[in-house]
């Protein structure tokens, strides 16, 4: 007879819950004879689901358990097969890194049926977080197109203004994996690769507690796992567009005596692309694959404005009405500019307005190949690629002194897996290349080889004949000209905002590479209860290279009255005589000043000493025992991780290493 019924999981209290890689999960638990409780050896076990290459299979053992492993993330029908019974478990979740428990009671003779999924509770892992799945994804509104933003949603989780921070440490100390490959950017820690929430099938977020194999963060873990090809053709295409008009503007708190205001209005953002996956040999070999451009648009409205001297504050407490004749001839003007009485800050005319625009581009792409070598071997090579372009505009001075910026990141791994002697021992190996580069200078690239030069305490009408103002803010800004209606003070002054006419000044040129490898190895065995032993070694071999240069050379401060210039500069070598080293260093220390002979390093991406090379190597090894006693008691005996840094070189790529150098000049010297 045929019985369908609806059942409540069967929880244990506590279950082995350690995961076999940072992209795969496992289900696992016991099964036993509903009447007598006792263990059933010999059932079958087989998992499927869309998410699954093919279908897996287990066969409990003498005690009734079992485990199934390198399972993507995904929903689960987990069937069990003894002699004429069958009982079907659908809707499974299982997640990377963590174990789902189907303990199951039958009843010979039964055909079962149960649609009801099991808690999602590991009781006994010390893991503290929480995972964001494809569903929550697709029908939650999340803050950010990006899985790292998406992340931030972790409960716990604050902006710290720079990111995602968990657990009262700072967004720099998380870590960042995507299928296992390290994007965490070596100078700061912030992520190096932004993946696109379509191309993600979970997200998973450890704030604390894990385990030994984890390492290299004291803040938050960011496990993110893409999606995979299967034996159906599947894809989708979408877009997401994001117009500024439903987007509320920043309240901007207001500059006392600027004589340029800016407003920053974002206009669009969008992203549309296209994802397919399915089989290139059916049961043998899957691919993945997705595209996606990014667009993005933000108007800068930029505000000429002149301060007025045409009113006096009545006993009544009210400003007057704007006369501008000197108070000598009945008027208000008294060489003072007016100031609103409510606030203290200056009343100003609006001169003129512009609007300058900044443009992002980018192309977010995905792609994944995997390869059943047999059932028990798995293999699979996955690369990610995110090139990008962006200009942002001068808003404090010429138009030509808006910056651009170029950079790409490019991660790719390979990963190998298998199953030996009936699944007790598992090997795990993993080689990734994360590598990415940023490249700035001016949105002129004829602007590079100029000096950057920023004037301060002048006054915007006589900075506006330089050429990037409109005529109209040079003839309202000039002082004394013309009709200029308040000859007796300074109408645009510029006393808090400084006006760049240069170079960009820093230019980057830098580069990361990080090729990571990782090999593991799973032993189950009895001893007293059951073991599940696991050893690794992980290692990282880290290269920065930072370009240490100014656009021409220089950064130049005219004060006025005062020069201020900055230089990077190379010391010579001792006992040289290579004539380039012609210039002099001063260095202060405890006796006074030290003299160097030093070159000033040109304003040239390349030029010698202007690269500086940093490599470090990392490497640690780990040790972990999960015993269960019992069927309803797991003890974690060992969990030990022993790491080393090895900081291998750090220098300028030519001769000695170079230094910044600032020197002061009066307008009267030479």
């Amino acid at each position: 007879m045929k019985l369908r019924s609806l059942l409540f999981a069967l929880v244990a209290l506590a279950a082995p819950v350690y995961a076999q890689s940072p992209t795969t999960g496992a289900i696992a638990g016991r099964v036993v004879e509903r009447q007598t409780k006792e263990a059933m050896a010999g059932v079958t076990i087989v998992v499927t689901s869309k998410s699954l290459l093919e279908p897996q299979t287990a066969i409990t053992d003498e005690d009734g358990k079992y485990k199934i492993t390198e399972l993507p993330p995904g929903d689960y029908t987990v069937t069990f097969y003894a002699e004429e019974t069958s009982l079907v478990r659908t809707g499974i979740g299982v997640s990377a890194n963590e174990t789902a428990s189907v303990y199951q009671a039958i009843r010979r003779g039964e055909v079962v049926e149960m649609h009801e999924p099991p808690p999602p509770i590991d009781v006994t892992s010390t893991d503290h977080g929480g995972r964001i799945d494809r569903k929550m994804i697709e029908k939650i509104p999340q803050p950010s197109r990006t899985a790292d933003g998406v992340a931030a949603n972790q409960p716990g989780a604050h902006n710290d203004g720079i990111g995602a921070a968990y657990s009262g440490s700072t967004s720099l100390e998380n870590r960042y994996l995507v299928d296992g490959i390290d994007i965490t950017g070596l100078t700061y820690g912030d992520v190096g690769t932004p993946v696109l929430n379509d191309f993600v099938e979970e997200i998973q977020v450890l704030t604390g507690g894990y385990n030994a194999e984890w390492g290299r963060a004291i803040g938050g873990i960011v496990n993110i796992v893409t999606k995979t090809g299967s034996n159906k053709f599947r894809g989708s295409v979408f877009g997401t567009f994001s117009p500024g008009y439903f987007t509320a503007r920043r309240k901007q708190t207001p500059v006392n005596a600027s004589s340029i205001d800016v407003v920053a209005k974002n206009i669009y953002d969008i992203d549309f692309g296209v994802e397919v996956g399915g089989p290139i040999i059916e049961d043998r070999l899957w691919f993945y694959a997705g595209i996606a451009p990014q667009l993005g648009r933000t108007d800068v409205k930029r505000t000429t404005k002149r301060q007025s001297d045409c009113r006096q504050l009545l006993p009544n407490g009210q400003m007057s009405g704007c006369d501008s004749r000197p108070t000598t001839e009945g008027g208000f003007g008294d060489g003072v500019p007016d100031t609103d009485p409510k606030t203290g800050f200056f009343i100003t005319d609006n001169v003129d307005s512009e609007v300058r625009s900044g443009t992002s581009r980018a192309l977010s792409s995905i792609g994944k190949l995997n390869l059943a070598i047999s059932p028990k071997q798995q293999a699979q090579l996955s690369a990610i690629y995110v090139p990008s372009k962006s200009t942002s505009p001068a808003t404090n001075g010429l138009p030509w002194t808006g910056r651009r910026a170029e950079s790409m990141q490019l991660d790719t791994a390979a990963r190998w897996s298998a199953k030996l002697d009936d699944d007790k021992l598992e090997l795990d190996a993993l080689v990734a290349w994360h590598h990415s580069t940023v490249r700035t200078g001016a949105s002129d690239p004829a602007m590079d080889s100029e000096p950057a030069q920023t004037l301060v305490g002048g006054d915007l009408g006589k900075w506006a004949n330089l050429g990037g103002e409109s005529a109209r803010t040079v003839e309202m800004c000039t002082d004394n000209v013309g009709s200029d209606p308040y000859p007796s003070i300074t109408n645009c002054p510029m006393t808090s905002r400084a006006y760049s006419i240069g170079g960009p000044g820093s230019i980057a040129n830098d580069s990361e590479d990080r090729i990571a490898t990782r090999i593991s190895v799973l032993r189950r065995a009895k001893a007293f209860g059951s073991h599940e032993i696991k050893a690794g070694i992980d290692a990282e071999n880290d290269r920065k290279e930072t370009a240490r240069l100014f656009s021409g050379g220089a950064a130049i401060v005219n004060y006025g009255t005062v020069v201020d210039v900055t230089r990077w500069v190379q010391l010579a070598p001792v006992d040289t005589t290579d004539g380039r080293f012609d210039q002099t260093c001063l260095t202060p220390d405890s006796d006074g000043t030290t003299q160097f002979k030093c070159d000033f390093i040109e304003g040239r991406v390349g030029a010698r000493g202007t690269s500086i090379v940093g490599r470090t190597l990392h490497w640690a090894t780990y040790l972990r025992d999960s015993w269960q006693p019992r069927s309803n008691l797991t003890q974690r005996r060992r969990s030990l991780r022993g790491a080393e840094d090895v900081l291998c070189r750090e220098s300028a790529r030519h001769d000695r290493p170079t230094y910044r150098q600032s020197h002061r000049r009066h307008r009267d010297e030479p």
